[in-house]
């Protein structure tokens, strides 16, 4: 596993480069900026930079999916990989493992800049909205932020598999080539419907079946309440199908990859 790891840094380490040295300046500049404004603008300023800052996050987060998904690609189409005795499921899980790890790394120096983009740099003044409201997620702890990004990273490693998923049966059917992204978009757009469905139905067994709150990260409502993970309306039950269902979307890719599919 670990060559492997080693492999996919080599194949990607520009890319990841780029990623990581292209948020960390953008987020000096943006934090540089928010610490030179003073005045009665600095809350309105302050709230607009920590947005800025949340969708600088989510497209670095975005270009790693997509390094996810160009390494795969690049798999399925290199016949040396294919011919090796490394099976599809374990490149697989390397690949993404290597992602998902890549993407905890940039949510926890996301939280060390957001950090100091919620501090209170008014004197005195207390009404700044998003500010406030993020900066009070830092009393939850490390521990509960630690666990925050745990759980990103599982549902990121979900979508990843299922994306992963998805191209396969695309490519095990044939589809034609100028129809493939489309065919791709239409099965993701279903199986983020059924992942809806399903999340749904077990909100509804914990609500009237049995329920599973006030404990430990768990709150009144049985959603899952750690930091930054908070208001995702995540069971402890969804978090469980998620799990079974990354696991099984894994070994399935992995089998159709080995035995289905023509190099």
């Amino acid at each position: 596993m670990s060559q492997l790891f080693l492999y996919l840094y080599n194949c990607n380490k520009r890319k990841i480069a780029i990623i990581y040295f292209g948020f960390i300046t953008v987020s000096l500049i943006l934090l540089f900026n928010m610490k030179g404004v003073s005045g009665v603008r600095i809350s309105g300023r302050q709230d607009i930079i920590i947005i800025i800052f949340f969708i600088v996050l989510g497209i670095n987060g975005f270009a790693i999916l997509l390094t996810g998904i160009s390494s795969f690609r690049k798999m399925l189409k290199n016949s040396m990989l294919r011919y090796t005795s490394i099976s599809a499921k374990k490149y697989i899980c390397a690949n993404s493992l290597f992602c998902v790890l890549l993407f905890m790394i940039l949510l926890g120096i996301g939280i060390i800049f957001l950090y100091y983009f919620s501090l209170n740099i008014y004197n005195g003044k207390t009404n700044l909205g998003i500010q406030q409201a993020i900066h009070s997620l830092y009393n939850y702890g490390i521990l509960h932020h630690m666990l925050s990004i745990f759980l990103w990273g599982l549902d990121f490693l979900n979508m990843l598999v299922s994306i992963y998923f998805i191209i396969v049966i695309v490519k095990l059917l044939n589809v034609k080539s100028s129809m493939n992204k489309v065919a791709c978009l239409v099965l993701f757009v279903i199986f983020t419907a059924f992942n809806g469905g399903i999340t749904y139905i077990f909100q509804q067994i914990e609500k009237y079946v049995f329920a599973i709150n006030n404990i430990g990260f768990i709150d009144q409502n049985g959603f899952l309440n750690t930091s930054f993970y908070s208001g995702t309306e995540v069971t402890i039950l969804n978090l469980f199908f998620n799990c079974l269902l990354t696991i099984i979307l894994l070994v399935v890719t992995g089998h159709i990859v080995d035995k289905k599919l023509e190099v």
